[in-house]
């Protein structure tokens, strides 16, 4: 099922070669806008919006909740990791269900 590959490319993910960190380590730290060492709802919203994808700032408050593990209400780096693996799963799921590239997914491709 969808829900279990993406659980599954989740946990493989999240064991990275030091490359893969080091890049994720700079996202982190452009996302992290006040240099806090966390990221809040309002800066990955921000995030979003500088790449084309307007979400709500509720949106990205339940996106860090999902992955939140401390009960702050923002991310660390391992739960921005988290986070960024699942974001990636989605996404890479999504264009591939969506072969005719329309943009959304009509009840036909959901079911393949």
């Amino acid at each position: 099922t969808l829900a279990y590959n993406l659980l599954n490319r989740v946990s493989v993910s999240l064991a990275m070669d030091p490359h893969q960190q080091q890049v994720l380590q700079g996202y982190f730290r452009s996302v992290d806008r006040d240099g806090s060492g966390e990221v809040d709802a309002q800066e990955l919203k921000s995030c979003f919006e500088m790449g084309g994808l307007y979400l709500s700032l509720e949106s990205c408050a339940a996106l860090i909740r999902m992955h939140d593990r401390d009960g702050s209400r923002k991310c660390d780096f391992q739960e921005y990791v988290s986070m960024h693996t699942f974001i990636s799963s989605v996404s890479t799921s999504f264009y591939t269900l969506d072969f005719n590239r329309q943009g959304f997914l009509d009840p036909t491709q959901v079911r393949q």
